[in-house]
């Protein structure tokens, strides 16, 4: 997945994965380990990361 995104533009030094539990709702994983919290923070960090766009 990386290789592709490289491949159309995007920067490797600024690209990042998460996971979460497809299985569980959306609640249930944030309940559990607060793990949407963690990914829109990732989402928001990758975002400052790349000027703002992307």
């Amino acid at each position: 997945v990386i290789d592709n995104l490289v491949a159309v533009g995007y920067d490797n030094g600024s690209l990042g994965m998460v996971g979460y539990d497809w299985r569980m709702s959306f609640g249930g994983n944030e309940k559990r380990d607060g793990s949407l919290s963690k990914i829109k923070a990732t989402i928001e960090f990758l975002y400052t990361l790349n000027g703002d766009k992307k």
